[in-house]
């Protein structure tokens, strides 16, 4: 667990505490971040999988 503060500036979202992580580089991802439930839950995320794209919003 770390402690850590999360900011999504254009629609003015800051979300602190505390947040589960693991090395994803050394897991072979290329990933440098996941959202998780405890994160997603304060927005409407809309998945276009014939994009590839996603959406989210307030």
């Amino acid at each position: 667990m770390y402690v850590a503060q999360v900011v999504a500036p254009m629609f003015g979202f800051c979300q602190h505490g505390k947040f589960s992580g693991v090395s994803l580089i050394a897991g072979g991802q290329s990933h440098k971040l996941l959202l998780g439930r405890t994160f997603l839950r304060h927005f409407l995320m809309i998945y276009d999988g014939r994009r590839g794209q996603v959406t989210l919003a307030l």
